[in-house]
């Protein structure tokens, strides 16, 4: 791995807690986020590649009261239903992590056709055509929409 993000706590944040935006081959291990809005451990742009969220809890995951605005080059954010681990690529790996309590999602893996932000011109593969790469020992509950998207 190139880099590692490990054993932190993040709490009461007002807009995410772990991005991953355009980045591959990441460690995101043994961290804790708790009481945070918008998604929570995110995937950004459908580039991403190797990149290995284990062992990382996620609990009492709310809506945000505004989204982020855009600039045209990525779509809605989806912040206002969150998910605790949502994820714009399936090419990474989710193995032994915990979702607890979200006002959306526990883990949501929205593959659109085209990746988002402002490289997406450079990058030939569909993140909807793209396999999983691994997807495993992971648990989710106390979500008031659904547990896997």
């Amino acid at each position: 791995a190139n880099s590692v993000i490990s054993k932190n706590t993040i709490r009461s944040s007002n807009q995410r807690c772990i991005v991953i935006d355009a980045s591959n081959n990441v460690v995101v291990e043994g961290n804790v986020a708790f009481d945070t809005k918008g998604h929570c451990f995110v995937v950004e742009t459908g580039m991403e590649s190797g990149n290995v969220f284990k062992s990382n809890l996620g609990a009492f995951t709310q809506k945000v009261h505004q989204t982020m605005p855009q600039a045209g080059i990525s779509g809605k954010e989806t912040d206002d239903i969150p998910a605790v681990f949502w994820a714009g690529s399936p090419s990474n790996y989710w193995i032994e992590n915990v979702a607890a309590g979200s006002e959306g999602y526990g883990y949501w893996l929205e593959l659109r056709q085209n990746p988002r932000g402002p490289h997406a011109d450079n990058f030939a593969r569909s993140p909807a055509q793209t396999e999983l790469t691994q997807f495993s020992g992971n648990s989710a509950h106390s979500m008031q929409l659904e547990s896997l998207k």
